[in-house]
């Protein structure tokens, strides 16, 4: 599989309920994207199991939810870039390089996802890159490299980034 389901400039579909994974044996830079979400707005991405794929991405896509989604053994669970105004909420991303990824980002809600075991030189739980406005509440990040990775965030003046009772658990750096 190159790509499992991609979105190009796709709005309000909904994708639920599917098994998607790459083909074995593979390095995973050479392995396809699970979920592809590019210039698509208004989707709903709920109760995918995602195994051995390498990244499940939203570029330049907006108001989109990422609701209850499971994510193993892949490198970004999910990559936001240019993706304003998404709710990520209750998924659980174990054992992949980085669990979740924002940049160049704004006006985001984070909320009750579990990250664990993203381990590894580059392992991250939850990165923010030049982003605003996100409200970050209620994950549990565990056994990852690094729980929480900040560069130039929040990146506009005046805009905040709130984190409230999460827990940031046994990380080699919380």
């Amino acid at each position: 599989m190159l790509f499992g389901i991609e979105l190009s400039e796709c709005n309000q579909a909904v994708i639920r309920d599917n098994n998607i994974t790459s083909k074995e044996g593979f390095d995973v830079p050479r392995r396809g994207d699970a979920v592809r979400a590019w210039y698509s707005h208004e989707n709903l991405i709920e109760r995918n199991n995602i195994r051995d794929s390498r990244d499940m991405v939203a570029w330049y896509a907006s108001h989109n939810k990422f609701l209850s989604n499971k994510a193993v053994g892949s490198r970004y669970s999910l990559h936001f870039m240019y993706a304003n105004q998404n709710l990520v909420e209750n998924n659980e991303f174990v054992g992949n390089t980085v669990g979740m990824f924002f940049m160049y980002s704004a006006s985001s809600n984070i909320k009750n996802n579990l990250v664990m075991d993203s381990d590894g030189a580059f392992g991250i739980g939850i990165g923010l890159k030049d982003v605003s406005d996100f409200t970050i509440e209620n994950n549990t990040l565990v056994y990852n490299a690094r729980g929480i990775l900040l560069d130039n965030s929040p990146f506009q003046p005046g805009s905040t980034i709130k984190f409230y009772e999460n827990k940031i658990l046994h990380n080699v750096v919380g």
